[in-house]
Protein backbone atom coordinates (compact mmCIF):
# COMPACT_ATOMS: atom_id res chain seq x y z
CA UNK A 1 0.00 0.00 0.00
CA UNK A 2 1.13 3.51 -0.69
CA UNK A 3 -0.13 7.01 0.02
CA UNK A 4 0.59 10.68 0.33
CA UNK A 5 0.14 13.38 3.51
CA UNK A 6 0.89 16.04 5.36
CA UNK A 7 3.44 15.80 8.34
CA UNK A 8 4.57 18.56 10.81
CA UNK A 9 8.28 18.01 11.81
CA UNK A 10 9.85 18.60 15.33
CA UNK A 11 10.83 21.77 13.82
CA UNK A 12 6.86 22.87 12.97
CA UNK A 13 7.66 23.03 9.56
CA UNK A 14 4.89 20.96 7.41
CA UNK A 15 6.06 18.75 4.87
CA UNK A 16 4.55 16.22 1.80
CA UNK A 17 5.25 12.57 2.57
CA UNK A 18 5.58 9.61 0.33
CA UNK A 19 4.50 6.36 2.43
CA UNK A 20 4.89 2.91 1.01
CA UNK A 21 4.43 -0.21 2.89
CA UNK A 22 3.89 -3.82 3.07
CA UNK A 23 3.09 -6.75 5.94
CA UNK A 24 6.25 -8.96 6.27
CA UNK A 25 4.91 -11.33 8.95
CA UNK A 26 1.01 -11.96 10.12
CA UNK A 27 -0.78 -14.21 13.10
CA UNK A 28 -2.22 -17.19 12.63
CA UNK A 29 -5.54 -15.59 12.27
CA UNK A 30 -4.03 -13.41 9.05
CA UNK A 31 -3.03 -10.37 11.24
CA UNK A 32 -0.33 -8.52 10.84
CA UNK A 33 2.58 -8.92 13.47
CA UNK A 34 5.59 -7.35 11.16
CA UNK A 35 5.16 -4.29 8.69
CA UNK A 36 7.97 -2.83 6.60
CA UNK A 37 7.62 0.58 5.09
CA UNK A 38 9.64 3.30 3.70
CA UNK A 39 8.35 7.25 3.94
CA UNK A 40 9.83 9.98 1.43
CA UNK A 41 9.94 13.62 1.37
CA UNK A 42 7.75 14.41 -1.69
CA UNK A 43 7.61 18.20 -0.52
CA UNK A 44 9.53 19.43 -3.31
CA UNK A 45 7.65 17.88 -6.37
CA UNK A 46 4.40 18.34 -4.80
CA UNK A 47 5.70 21.66 -4.44
CA UNK A 48 6.43 21.85 -8.42
CA UNK A 49 3.31 20.13 -9.26
CA UNK A 50 0.85 22.74 -7.14
CA UNK A 51 3.06 25.90 -8.51
CA UNK A 52 2.31 24.49 -11.49
CA UNK A 53 -1.33 23.84 -11.81
CA UNK A 54 -1.89 27.04 -10.11
CA UNK A 55 0.56 28.78 -13.20
CA UNK A 56 -1.87 26.89 -15.62
CA UNK A 57 -5.24 27.87 -13.81
CA UNK A 58 -4.47 30.84 -13.21
CA UNK A 59 -3.44 31.29 -16.47
CA UNK A 60 -6.18 33.51 -19.22
CA UNK A 61 -4.99 31.64 -21.75
CA UNK A 62 -6.56 27.97 -22.10
CA UNK A 63 -3.95 25.50 -22.24
CA UNK A 64 -3.67 21.58 -22.62
CA UNK A 65 -2.01 18.90 -23.52
CA UNK A 66 -2.56 15.97 -25.74
CA UNK A 67 -1.02 13.17 -27.07
CA UNK A 68 -0.28 11.63 -30.71
CA UNK A 69 -4.15 9.73 -30.35
CA UNK A 70 -5.41 13.37 -29.85
CA UNK A 71 -6.57 12.47 -26.18
CA UNK A 72 -6.48 15.38 -23.78
CA UNK A 73 -3.92 14.69 -21.24
CA UNK A 74 -4.28 17.73 -19.11
CA UNK A 75 -6.56 21.20 -19.48
CA UNK A 76 -6.11 24.31 -17.00
CA UNK A 77 -9.05 25.64 -15.67
CA UNK A 78 -9.70 27.87 -17.94
CA UNK A 79 -9.41 25.53 -21.39
CA UNK A 80 -12.43 23.98 -19.18
CA UNK A 81 -14.36 27.01 -18.87
CA UNK A 82 -14.75 27.38 -22.32
CA UNK A 83 -14.82 24.04 -24.11
CA UNK A 84 -15.86 21.29 -21.43
CA UNK A 85 -19.43 20.21 -21.87
CA UNK A 86 -21.56 20.78 -18.93
CA UNK A 87 -20.79 19.26 -15.61
CA UNK A 88 -17.60 17.14 -17.63
CA UNK A 89 -14.27 17.86 -18.08
CA UNK A 90 -12.14 17.41 -20.95
CA UNK A 91 -9.39 15.91 -19.94
CA UNK A 92 -9.76 12.14 -20.79
CA UNK A 93 -11.35 13.12 -24.11
CA UNK A 94 -10.50 12.78 -27.48
CA UNK A 95 -10.38 16.00 -29.98
CA UNK A 96 -12.90 15.16 -32.79
CA UNK A 97 -15.16 14.06 -29.83
CA UNK A 98 -15.27 17.85 -29.03
CA UNK A 99 -17.68 19.98 -32.16
CA UNK A 100 -14.69 22.87 -32.12
CA UNK A 101 -15.10 23.48 -36.44
CA UNK A 102 -17.62 23.16 -38.88
CA UNK A 103 -14.87 21.64 -41.26
CA UNK A 104 -13.40 19.23 -38.10
CA UNK A 105 -12.56 16.34 -40.74
CA UNK A 106 -10.39 18.43 -42.54
CA UNK A 107 -9.32 21.17 -40.26
CA UNK A 108 -7.84 19.12 -37.70
CA UNK A 109 -5.63 16.67 -39.78
CA UNK A 110 -5.08 19.46 -41.94
CA UNK A 111 -3.45 21.52 -39.23
CA UNK A 112 -1.51 18.17 -37.10
CA UNK A 113 0.34 17.53 -40.19
CA UNK A 114 1.65 21.56 -40.38
CA UNK A 115 2.60 21.05 -36.69
CA UNK A 116 4.88 18.19 -36.90
CA UNK A 117 6.21 18.84 -40.15
CA UNK A 118 8.17 21.94 -38.07
CA UNK A 119 7.21 21.41 -34.92
CA UNK A 120 5.30 23.88 -34.10
CA UNK A 121 2.54 26.00 -35.10
CA UNK A 122 1.15 29.77 -34.58
CA UNK A 123 -1.91 30.85 -35.91
CA UNK A 124 -5.73 32.55 -35.84
CA UNK A 125 -8.28 29.78 -35.29
CA UNK A 126 -12.19 30.08 -35.22
CA UNK A 127 -13.27 27.68 -32.74
CA UNK A 128 -16.64 26.66 -30.91
CA UNK A 129 -17.21 27.01 -27.59
CA UNK A 130 -19.03 24.84 -25.20
CA UNK A 131 -22.00 27.21 -25.60
CA UNK A 132 -21.49 27.04 -29.65
CA UNK A 133 -20.49 30.29 -29.98
CA UNK A 134 -17.78 31.15 -32.71
CA UNK A 135 -14.47 32.67 -30.75
CA UNK A 136 -11.58 33.42 -32.43
CA UNK A 137 -8.30 32.43 -30.72
CA UNK A 138 -4.14 32.98 -30.84
CA UNK A 139 -2.88 29.70 -31.15
CA UNK A 140 0.26 28.52 -30.36
CA UNK A 141 0.94 24.49 -30.09
CA UNK A 142 4.42 22.60 -29.75
CA UNK A 143 5.88 19.01 -29.83
CA UNK A 144 7.76 17.98 -26.64
CA UNK A 145 9.92 16.40 -28.82
CA UNK A 146 10.17 17.97 -32.16
CA UNK A 147 12.20 14.87 -32.88
CA UNK A 148 9.28 12.35 -32.43
CA UNK A 149 6.31 12.12 -34.54
CA UNK A 150 4.23 10.88 -32.05
CA UNK A 151 5.54 13.28 -29.57
CA UNK A 152 2.76 14.99 -26.98
CA UNK A 153 1.66 18.58 -27.66
CA UNK A 154 0.93 21.46 -25.25
CA UNK A 155 -1.54 23.91 -27.21
CA UNK A 156 -1.56 27.23 -26.05
CA UNK A 157 -4.84 29.80 -27.37
CA UNK A 158 -5.51 32.96 -26.31
CA UNK A 159 -8.96 34.70 -26.82
CA UNK A 160 -9.24 37.43 -29.08
CA UNK A 161 -12.57 37.75 -30.17
CA UNK A 162 -12.80 41.70 -29.31
CA UNK A 163 -9.47 42.39 -31.08
CA UNK A 164 -10.90 40.23 -34.04
CA UNK A 165 -14.33 41.62 -34.05
CA UNK A 166 -12.93 45.30 -33.56
CA UNK A 167 -10.07 44.17 -36.74
CA UNK A 168 -13.11 43.35 -38.59
CA UNK A 169 -14.95 46.09 -38.29
CA UNK A 170 -12.32 48.27 -39.36
CA UNK A 171 -11.66 46.26 -42.25
CA UNK A 172 -15.60 46.80 -43.17
CA UNK A 173 -15.00 50.40 -42.35
CA UNK A 174 -12.16 50.50 -44.62
CA UNK A 175 -14.03 48.68 -46.92
CA UNK A 176 -17.18 50.83 -46.73
CA UNK A 177 -14.66 53.62 -47.43
CA UNK A 178 -13.33 52.42 -50.49
CA UNK A 179 -16.61 51.95 -51.90
CA UNK A 180 -17.86 55.43 -50.80
CA UNK A 181 -14.52 57.07 -52.57
CA UNK A 182 -14.83 54.91 -55.66
CA UNK A 183 -18.61 56.13 -56.18
CA UNK A 184 -17.59 59.83 -55.32
CA UNK A 185 -18.12 61.80 -58.40
CA UNK A 186 -15.13 63.42 -58.40
CA UNK A 187 -11.48 62.74 -56.62
CA UNK A 188 -10.58 62.19 -53.21
CA UNK A 189 -7.27 62.47 -51.60
CA UNK A 190 -6.54 62.24 -47.68
CA UNK A 191 -3.43 62.51 -45.56
CA UNK A 192 -2.64 61.87 -41.90
CA UNK A 193 -1.30 64.29 -39.72
CA UNK A 194 2.06 63.57 -41.02
CA UNK A 195 1.24 64.55 -44.33
CA UNK A 196 1.38 60.76 -45.43
CA UNK A 197 -1.36 59.37 -48.19
CA UNK A 198 -4.23 57.42 -46.15
CA UNK A 199 -6.67 57.36 -49.17
CA UNK A 200 -6.56 57.88 -52.97
CA UNK A 201 -9.54 56.93 -55.55
CA UNK A 202 -9.11 56.69 -59.03
CA UNK A 203 -11.16 59.76 -60.01
CA UNK A 204 -8.22 62.17 -58.48
CA UNK A 205 -5.91 60.38 -60.44
CA UNK A 206 -8.20 60.78 -63.58
CA UNK A 207 -8.68 64.28 -62.81
CA UNK A 208 -5.36 65.58 -61.70
CA UNK A 209 -3.69 63.47 -64.75
CA UNK A 210 -1.82 61.04 -62.94
CA UNK A 211 -0.70 57.87 -64.51
CA UNK A 212 -0.49 55.46 -61.68
CA UNK A 213 -3.17 53.48 -59.97
CA UNK A 214 -4.33 54.88 -56.44
CA UNK A 215 -2.61 52.20 -54.80
CA UNK A 216 0.82 53.20 -56.01
CA UNK A 217 0.03 56.33 -54.24
CA UNK A 218 -0.85 55.14 -50.61
CA UNK A 219 2.29 55.83 -47.95
CA UNK A 220 3.74 58.32 -50.49
CA UNK A 221 4.20 61.66 -48.39
CA UNK A 222 2.93 64.84 -49.57
CA UNK A 223 6.04 66.18 -50.87
CA UNK A 224 6.76 62.67 -52.91
CA UNK A 225 3.29 63.33 -54.66
CA UNK A 226 4.12 67.03 -55.13
CA UNK A 227 7.42 65.37 -57.32
CA UNK A 228 4.98 63.66 -59.30
CA UNK A 229 2.83 66.49 -60.04
CA UNK A 230 4.98 69.10 -60.86
CA UNK A 231 5.04 72.96 -59.94
CA UNK A 232 1.68 73.69 -61.19
CA UNK A 233 -0.64 70.73 -60.23
CA UNK A 234 0.99 71.27 -56.62
CA UNK A 235 -0.34 74.57 -56.21
CA UNK A 236 -3.84 73.08 -57.02
CA UNK A 237 -3.70 71.10 -53.81
CA UNK A 238 -3.54 74.03 -51.81
CA UNK A 239 -2.53 73.71 -47.99
CA UNK A 240 -4.16 76.59 -45.75
CA UNK A 241 -2.86 75.00 -42.50
CA UNK A 242 0.47 74.86 -43.61
CA UNK A 243 0.48 78.60 -42.24
CA UNK A 244 -0.89 77.87 -39.02
CA UNK A 245 -3.91 79.86 -39.91
CA UNK A 246 -7.35 79.88 -38.61
CA UNK A 247 -8.61 79.13 -41.84
CA UNK A 248 -11.09 75.83 -41.79
CA UNK A 249 -11.81 75.26 -45.51
CA UNK A 250 -10.59 76.50 -49.18
CA UNK A 251 -11.69 76.21 -52.64
CA UNK A 252 -10.12 77.09 -55.83
CA UNK A 253 -10.91 76.77 -59.38
CA UNK A 254 -8.03 75.32 -62.05
CA UNK A 255 -8.17 74.82 -65.64
CA UNK A 256 -7.33 71.06 -65.90
CA UNK A 257 -6.22 68.45 -68.59
CA UNK A 258 -8.10 69.01 -71.65
CA UNK A 259 -9.87 72.12 -71.14
CA UNK A 260 -11.42 71.50 -68.13
CA UNK A 261 -12.57 73.13 -65.17
CA UNK A 262 -11.62 71.81 -61.72
CA UNK A 263 -13.41 72.44 -58.56
CA UNK A 264 -10.91 71.79 -55.42
CA UNK A 265 -12.16 71.90 -51.82
CA UNK A 266 -9.50 71.38 -49.30
CA UNK A 267 -10.74 70.07 -45.55
CA UNK A 268 -9.31 69.61 -42.10
CA UNK A 269 -9.51 66.35 -40.39
CA UNK A 270 -9.97 67.35 -36.69
CA UNK A 271 -11.72 66.03 -33.40
CA UNK A 272 -11.54 67.86 -29.89
CA UNK A 273 -9.41 70.33 -31.47
CA UNK A 274 -6.53 68.35 -32.79
CA UNK A 275 -5.57 68.41 -36.27
CA UNK A 276 -5.78 64.53 -37.66
CA UNK A 277 -5.05 65.52 -41.40
CA UNK A 278 -6.51 66.43 -44.11
CA UNK A 279 -8.77 65.83 -47.54
CA UNK A 280 -9.17 67.42 -51.01
CA UNK A 281 -12.28 66.68 -53.02
CA UNK A 282 -11.26 68.00 -56.69
CA UNK A 283 -14.47 67.71 -59.02
CA UNK A 284 -14.94 68.46 -62.64
CA UNK A 285 -17.44 71.84 -63.04
CA UNK A 286 -16.75 72.31 -66.81
CA UNK A 287 -20.64 71.63 -67.64
CA UNK A 288 -21.58 73.62 -64.46
CA UNK A 289 -19.14 76.78 -65.34
CA UNK A 290 -20.30 76.05 -69.24
CA UNK A 291 -23.94 76.14 -68.21
CA UNK A 292 -23.30 79.40 -65.91
CA UNK A 293 -21.76 80.76 -68.79
CA UNK A 294 -24.49 80.16 -71.21
CA UNK A 295 -27.29 81.68 -68.72
CA UNK A 296 -25.36 84.63 -68.37
CA UNK A 297 -25.11 85.33 -71.95
CA UNK A 298 -29.08 84.52 -71.49
CA UNK A 299 -29.57 86.86 -69.27
CA UNK A 300 -27.31 89.62 -71.20
CA UNK A 301 -28.47 89.36 -74.46
CA UNK A 302 -31.86 89.75 -76.40
CA UNK A 303 -33.36 86.58 -77.32
CA UNK A 304 -34.88 87.45 -80.61
CA UNK A 305 -31.62 89.50 -82.32
CA UNK A 306 -28.84 88.02 -80.22
CA UNK A 307 -27.72 91.15 -79.46
CA UNK A 308 -26.35 92.31 -76.20
CA UNK A 309 -30.00 93.33 -74.08
CA UNK A 310 -30.67 96.86 -72.77
CA UNK A 311 -29.26 96.13 -68.88
CA UNK A 312 -25.85 94.80 -71.11
CA UNK A 313 -25.32 97.71 -73.21
CA UNK A 314 -25.65 99.90 -70.66
CA UNK A 315 -23.02 98.35 -69.18
CA UNK A 316 -20.45 98.29 -71.82
CA UNK A 317 -21.15 102.55 -71.77
CA UNK A 318 -21.05 102.65 -68.07
CA UNK A 319 -17.30 101.13 -68.55
CA UNK A 320 -16.59 103.45 -71.70
CA UNK A 321 -16.87 106.35 -69.29
CA UNK A 322 -14.54 105.04 -66.64
CA UNK A 323 -12.22 104.31 -69.68
CA UNK A 324 -12.29 108.22 -70.43
CA UNK A 325 -11.77 108.99 -67.10
CA UNK A 326 -8.59 107.25 -67.35
CA UNK A 327 -7.86 107.52 -70.20
CA UNK A 328 -9.21 111.59 -71.42
CA UNK A 329 -7.24 111.56 -75.26
CA UNK A 330 -9.50 108.64 -75.61
CA UNK A 331 -12.66 109.03 -77.88
CA UNK A 332 -15.90 107.48 -78.24
CA UNK A 333 -19.39 108.03 -79.63
CA UNK A 334 -22.78 106.71 -79.13
CA UNK A 335 -25.37 106.33 -82.38
CA UNK A 336 -28.72 105.69 -80.53
CA UNK A 337 -30.78 104.00 -84.60
CA UNK A 338 -34.37 103.44 -84.84
CA UNK A 339 -36.54 101.35 -87.57
CA UNK A 340 -38.52 103.93 -89.60
CA UNK A 341 -42.44 103.25 -89.55
CA UNK A 342 -41.79 99.84 -88.06
CA UNK A 343 -45.36 100.27 -86.72
CA UNK A 344 -46.55 100.17 -89.84
CA UNK A 345 -44.73 97.10 -90.69
CA UNK A 346 -46.53 95.03 -88.01
CA UNK A 347 -49.46 96.50 -88.82
CA UNK A 348 -49.58 95.67 -92.21
CA UNK A 349 -48.17 92.24 -92.12
CA UNK A 350 -48.42 91.07 -88.51
CA UNK A 351 -46.10 90.60 -85.64
CA UNK A 352 -43.91 87.52 -86.99
CA UNK A 353 -42.67 89.63 -90.44
CA UNK A 354 -42.17 92.38 -87.95
CA UNK A 355 -39.59 90.13 -85.46
CA UNK A 356 -38.13 88.91 -89.15
CA UNK A 357 -37.67 92.64 -89.87
CA UNK A 358 -36.13 93.25 -86.41
CA UNK A 359 -33.65 90.07 -87.16
CA UNK A 360 -32.85 91.62 -90.15
CA UNK A 361 -31.73 94.93 -89.30
CA UNK A 362 -29.73 94.07 -85.94
CA UNK A 363 -27.54 91.70 -88.75
CA UNK A 364 -27.00 94.49 -90.75
CA UNK A 365 -26.12 96.36 -87.83
CA UNK A 366 -23.74 93.66 -86.28
CA UNK A 367 -21.98 93.29 -89.69
CA UNK A 368 -20.98 96.69 -89.94
CA UNK A 369 -19.52 97.56 -86.86
CA UNK A 370 -15.55 97.11 -86.26
CA UNK A 371 -14.29 94.59 -84.15
CA UNK A 372 -14.43 96.57 -80.85
CA UNK A 373 -17.38 98.39 -81.36
CA UNK A 374 -20.56 97.41 -79.44
CA UNK A 375 -24.36 97.01 -80.39
CA UNK A 376 -27.55 96.40 -78.62
CA UNK A 377 -31.35 96.48 -79.14
CA UNK A 378 -32.73 98.85 -76.27
CA UNK A 379 -35.91 97.51 -76.52
CA UNK A 380 -38.90 97.99 -79.48
CA UNK A 381 -37.52 99.00 -82.60
CA UNK A 382 -34.73 101.11 -81.13
CA UNK A 383 -30.83 100.02 -81.43
CA UNK A 384 -27.66 101.69 -79.84
CA UNK A 385 -24.50 101.34 -80.90
CA UNK A 386 -21.16 102.42 -78.91
CA UNK A 387 -18.18 103.22 -81.39
CA UNK A 388 -14.88 102.64 -79.61
CA UNK A 389 -12.06 104.60 -80.24
CA UNK A 390 -13.43 106.94 -82.95
CA UNK A 391 -13.82 111.04 -83.21
CA UNK A 392 -17.09 112.41 -84.28
CA UNK A 393 -16.33 112.41 -88.27
CA UNK A 394 -15.61 108.77 -88.32
CA UNK A 395 -18.20 107.88 -86.53
CA UNK A 396 -20.48 110.22 -88.82
CA UNK A 397 -19.07 108.44 -91.40
CA UNK A 398 -19.78 104.98 -90.07
CA UNK A 399 -23.29 106.17 -89.51
CA UNK A 400 -24.19 106.80 -92.58
CA UNK A 401 -22.80 103.76 -94.14
CA UNK A 402 -24.80 102.05 -91.98
CA UNK A 403 -27.94 103.81 -93.26
CA UNK A 404 -27.12 103.34 -96.82
CA UNK A 405 -26.82 99.69 -96.03
CA UNK A 406 -30.23 99.98 -94.46
CA UNK A 407 -31.96 101.00 -97.05
CA UNK A 408 -29.82 99.24 -100.06
CA UNK A 409 -30.98 95.91 -98.30
CA UNK A 410 -35.09 94.69 -97.79
CA UNK A 411 -35.67 92.11 -95.04
CA UNK A 412 -36.51 88.85 -96.73
CA UNK A 413 -39.58 87.68 -95.07
CA UNK A 414 -42.40 85.15 -95.40
CA UNK A 415 -44.65 88.03 -96.71
CA UNK A 416 -41.90 89.13 -99.05
CA UNK A 417 -39.52 91.84 -99.33
CA UNK A 418 -39.65 94.40 -96.88
CA UNK A 419 -37.96 97.47 -97.36
CA UNK A 420 -36.98 99.44 -94.59
CA UNK A 421 -34.84 102.88 -93.93
CA UNK A 422 -33.43 103.84 -90.25
CA UNK A 423 -33.38 107.38 -88.40
CA UNK A 424 -30.08 107.81 -86.16
CA UNK A 425 -28.74 110.08 -83.56
CA UNK A 426 -25.21 110.25 -82.81
CA UNK A 427 -23.05 112.02 -79.74
CA UNK A 428 -19.51 111.82 -78.02
CA UNK A 429 -19.31 109.73 -75.34
CA UNK A 430 -18.02 111.80 -72.36
CA UNK A 431 -18.48 113.18 -69.18
CA UNK A 432 -19.67 110.40 -66.12
CA UNK A 433 -23.13 110.25 -66.45
CA UNK A 434 -24.49 107.63 -68.93
CA UNK A 435 -28.26 109.00 -68.85
CA UNK A 436 -27.21 112.50 -70.04
CA UNK A 437 -25.17 110.57 -72.72
CA UNK A 438 -28.22 108.79 -74.22
CA UNK A 439 -30.59 111.42 -73.33
CA UNK A 440 -28.43 113.64 -75.86
CA UNK A 441 -28.14 110.67 -78.37
CA UNK A 442 -31.59 110.02 -78.27
CA UNK A 443 -32.81 114.15 -78.81
CA UNK A 444 -30.43 113.73 -82.14
CA UNK A 445 -32.49 110.87 -83.22
CA UNK A 446 -35.41 112.75 -82.26
CA UNK A 447 -34.49 115.26 -84.31
CA UNK A 448 -33.75 113.03 -87.33
CA UNK A 449 -36.87 111.41 -87.33
CA UNK A 450 -38.95 115.20 -86.97
CA UNK A 451 -37.15 116.00 -89.76
CA UNK A 452 -38.22 113.29 -92.25
CA UNK A 453 -36.57 110.31 -91.27
CA UNK A 454 -33.71 108.08 -93.00
CA UNK A 455 -30.63 110.12 -91.77
CA UNK A 456 -27.92 110.98 -89.30
CA UNK A 457 -28.15 113.81 -87.11
CA UNK A 458 -25.33 114.36 -84.22
CA UNK A 459 -26.10 116.57 -80.98
CA UNK A 460 -25.59 119.66 -80.74
CA UNK A 461 -22.36 119.56 -78.69
CA UNK A 462 -20.44 117.12 -76.25
CA UNK A 463 -21.59 116.25 -73.38
CA UNK A 464 -19.69 117.49 -69.94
Amino acid sequence: MAGDFRLQTASGRWIWIHARGSVVEADAQGRPRRLVGTFTDITESVTATQLRRALLDHSAAAIAMLDARLDILEANSRAEEIFAPPATSIAGLNLVALPLHEDQARFIPQHYATLRASGQLNMELPLRDNRHRMRWFDAHAVMLDPEDPDSDTVWTLVDISDKHRTRMALATERLRLKTVLERFPGGVLMEDQDGVITSVNRGLCELLDIPVSPDELIGLTHEALCQRLGTERTAWLHRPDSDRTAEKRATVEVEGARGHTLEIDWLPIEHDGRRLGRVWLVRDVTERKTRERRLAELAATDPLTGLPNRRSFLAYLDAALEEGQREPTRRNALLMIDIDHFKRVNDTHGHPVGDEVLQHAARLIRGSLRQHDRAGRLGGEEFAVLLDDVGLDTALALAERLRHTVAAKPAATVAGAVSLTISLGLCAVSGRNPARVLADADAALYRAKRSGRDQVCVAGSTVE
